[in-house]
């Protein structure tokens, strides 16, 4: 016999209402403007209409670096980046990142511990590069060679093999190098640069608001003084 439930009723506009007016205090004692017109209903997760683009970017970047630690770090598909020293501290960035800059979508503030996880993935950004530096010595990837699987021997090789897309054989050899080498090092590396690129655009996008403002202010001083004199 089955217990029969209740169908769930809709929130009506007062609960709306309720929400809304909580998350007004709450915002202004965050010190942070909140939208006055919000659905009823739960808040949608890590966003918020008035949050800057570059928190999301930074979200995004957190996100690719997980998802990168999740996969491969070589040829064994179970061979999971976490499992490794370097994968396991790659991990421990891209879920501060996504922590930290989840918080700072919700109330539309960021403080010094946001940007701090944006430096630490410079060091995911170099356990990447160097391990680049060196893929093709690796023992994986000339092992893949050895047992006569098509390899490129250099990047550039790799790079015009995995864009040569109507060539089949061309693209074998760089799913293979991809496979022997680890996907997830490269969605790690992209994530972390990413991040730091992200970084150069908000500092460059924050210094072009402040000459724009600095030259609204000189206007509006120019023109009163231009309005007393008169």
């Amino acid at each position: 016999m089955t217990d029969q439930l209740p169908e769930l009723e809709p929130m009506d506009d007062a609960q709306g209402a309720t929400l809304n007016q909580d998350a007004g205090a709450m915002g202004a004692a965050a010190g942070a403007p909140v939208s006055p017109m919000l659905p009823p209903g739960l808040a949608a997760p890590a966003y918020n209409l008035n949050a800057d683009k570059e928190y999301y970017r930074f979200l995004f970047s957190g996100v690719v670096m997980t998802i990168g630690c999740l996969m491969p770090f070589g040829p064994e598909w179970d061979m999971a980046g976490y499992k490794t020293l370097s994968g396991a501290l790659c991990l421990v960035v891209g879920i501060g990142m996504i922590w930290s800059w989840w918080g700072a979508i919700s109330v539309n503030r960021f403080r010094g511990a946001n940007l701090k996880w944006v430096a630490f993935s410079l060091a995911p950004l170099l356990i990447m590069l160097f391990g680049m530096m060196r893929a093709f010595e690796l023992p994986a990837v000339v092992d893949f060679g050895k047992a006569g699987k098509p390899m490129p021997s250099g990047w550039g090789e790799f790079f015009s093999s995995f864009f040569a897309f109507n060539d089949a054989p061309s693209q074998e050899k760089a799913d293979n190098f991809v496979r022997a080498f680890g996907s997830g090092k490269f969605v790690v590396f992209l994530g972390a640069f990413f991040a730091e690129f992200s970084m150069l655009l908000g500092v460059f996008g924050g210094a072009k608001t402040a000459r724009k403002q600095a030259a609204a202010a000189k206007a509006a001083r120019a023109a009163s003084s231009a309005a007393r004199k008169r």
